[in-house]
């Protein structure tokens, strides 16, 4: 039958089926993803909101495989390794941009990155995504030598290897794990990625594993497998246990939130009730005295470090007192009351409205003698001087936090100068003052040091476990075939001694079939003899006569002895003591050679 490739053994009709199958498949996904990224469609995307997107590169990357695996049905050669090394070099500047931490440009050099998700690298693939589509790449390419024997067995290593790391991603999608710490992020792999990935592995597997198995280096293939399988296990612990442990930190973190939030609500609403108290105090006396005003007025300033202006007004709106800690603060101005909100103040009721920075907040107290109204107390809370000092009371540092107004960042506090981790947690502060919020993020600082620690030991000793495993494989692979060596010279050798049995056997028959033949004629000449011994004959004539008969007993006692040989080999030979005239024997045997 002809070959489909230049060693294959696979018949052409399933090759190409393969082939070609698995090519039109993966075109058919490209063209459906790029509709959805040039339609807007999120559904084509990323298929669910809660899985990653696949990205506008890594589609065209899939675009290059399956339109290679085509012409590698056709036997367009040229073509296919044309699309393989335009997927290698997209997948490899990638995998560099991750390694070095630079950015080459290429994330959006075909298309624009639009999504709603906020990433911190728009356009690129996944880190695990650039590995699996560089090794496909490496495999299309070595699929086309000539001299296919060995390159078969580098692309079983690399087909093994890619099939493990969508097996982690597709773990990590079915059981909600997801390595959501470092740079090492082996579940954000999307899922139709890891299908199509999987579909061109197995494509590739099946097709060079035969040719494989028939190298003369083919002893390696397990151990690399079976050590490559240890290593998608291990990153799949690995992966669960920085999981695990992540999501235990998030839980602390969310702990930490909501005490943050009501350490600073209280605070807050403490500073709100000493300034209703001084109010109060100004009521009872019924107006102040200037110099008794700068100094209750001094003690709050100092005594409350977010509270920066206090200022008095009359019932005329006009300003009769203030202190403040610096020139350069906003001062609480009657002008930004509503003539709403100014009603309200006028018939008792505090107002409490942001700055417009809205990075203070402006208390109104209307001041009453005798029901009354006399004038206003204003106060300014600086919220940022509030939200550092209760961050530092706390020892909450560690966290990256930006405070907000209605979703819109005002300050950012903490350790902002380091990367954040997870999700970030949304709290409010007082929903009843206003809309402003906090936003807590986890940071690299924010984990343990053991949160990495361990995941560490258990990833080394994955990997431990992995070498151990792949060498006991080996020998025992290398024992199992050194035994089946040793069988197999083992039959040989019996074969061989069955056949020096045969021959034994056959000579033993040979011997004793001759024997008698011989035996029957000799028979004949000895009794001749011995009748022309009992002739008259003259006695040198007697003498070659008795010659002659005692040659033929000679020979007849050979041939016995010969016959012998073949009782020895039946186990029937039985030893006989008879006495020997050594003088007589030496005198026959002389006169039988003289």
């Amino acid at each position: 039958m002809v070959s489909w490739s230049y060693h294959a053994k696979i018949p052409v009709d399933w090759a190409r089926v393969q082939a070609f199958v698995s090519g039109f498949f993966l075109m058919a996904v490209t063209s459906v993803v790029l509709l959805g990224w040039f339609t807007h469609n999120l559904f084509l995307i990323q298929l669910h909101p809660s899985f990653v997107a696949m990205q506008f590169n890594t589609a065209l990357c899939i675009g290059c495989i399956g339109a290679a695996l085509l012409c590698l049905s056709l036997h367009l050669r040229i073509v296919a390794i044309g699309c393989a090394i335009v997927l290698g070099t997209i997948a490899g500047l990638t995998f560099l941009e991750y390694l070095l931490s630079i950015n080459l440009g290429i994330d959006q050099l075909f298309f624009t990155y639009n999504l709603p998700r906020v990433m911190q690298h728009p356009g690129r693939m996944a880190f695990n995504t650039s590995i699996v589509l560089a090794l496909t790449s490496v495999s299309l390419i070595l699929l086309h030598r000539k001299r296919i024997g060995v390159a078969a067995l580098w692309i079983v290593i690399f087909s093994t290897c890619i099939l493990s790391l969508v097996f982690v991603s597709l773990i990590g999608y079915a059981t909600g794990m997801e390595a959501k710490l470092g740079w090492l992020d082996f579940a954000r792999m999307a899922l139709h990625t890891a299908v199509c990935v999987m579909v061109s592995a197995l494509c590739l597997l099946t097709y060079s594993l035969p040719i494989a198995l028939q190298s003369l280096h083919s002893r390696w293939l397990l151990p690399c497998c079976v050590m490559i399988g240890q290593f998608a296990s291990t990153l799949a612990v690995w992966q669960a246990f920085r999981t695990e442990q992540f999501h235990a930190i998030e839980r602390l973190a969310e702990q930490d939130a909501q005490y943050f939030k009501l350490s600073t609500k209280t605070r807050l609403f403490e500073e709100i009730q000493a300034i209703s108290r001084l109010a109060s105090r100004w009521e009872v006396l019924q107006g102040y005295p200037a110099a008794l005003w700068n100094i209750d007025a001094g003690n709050y300033i100092e005594d409350f470090e977010s509270l920066d202006v206090l200022s008095l007004y009359d019932a005329q709106q006009k300003p009769i007192g203030e202190m403040a800690k610096n020139a350069h603060v906003v001062r609480p101005q009657l002008s930004v009351l509503t003539p709403e909100q100014k009603n309200a103040m006028n018939k008792g009721k505090v107002v409490l409205i942001p700055s417009p920075e809205k990075k203070q907040l402006f208390a109104f107290y209307p001041l009453h003698i005798q029901r009354e109204f006399k004038g206003v107390l204003a106060a300014s809370i600086d919220l940022e001087l509030l939200l550092n000092a209760e961050l530092s009371n706390l020892r909450l540092s560690h966290y990256q936090i930006v405070f907000l107004y209605d979703r819109a960042p005002l300050i950012r506090l903490g350790n902002v100068s380091v990367r954040t981790v997870g999700k970030p947690i949304l709290v409010d502060i007082a929903p009843e003052i206003g809309p402003w919020k906090i936003e807590l993020s986890l940071t690299v600082s924010s984990i343990p040091s053991w949160l990495y620690s361990m995941p560490m030991i258990v990833l080394v000793s994955g990997l431990a476990i992995m070498v151990l495993v792949g060498a006991l494989v080996f020998f025992w692979q290398r024992q199992k075939i050194q035994k089946q060596h040793v069988e197999q010279m083992n039959q040989e050798l019996q074969k061989a001694s069955e056949r020096a049995d045969s021959a034994n056997m056959a000579k033993g028959v040979f011997l004793a079939t001759m024997s008698h033949e011989i035996r029957t004629p000799l028979n004949a000449i000895v009794g001749t003899v011995e009748l022309l011994q009992e002739t008259e004959i003259n006695p040198m004539q007697k003498k070659y006569v008795d010659r002659v008969i005692h040659a033929s007993q000679l020979l007849l006692g050979l041939i016995g002895e010969i016959l012998d040989f073949s009782k020895i080999e039946a186990g029937g030979v039985k030893l006989e003591s008879t006495p020997v005239d050594l003088a007589l024997l030496t005198k026959q045997v002389a006169e039988n050679l003289f």
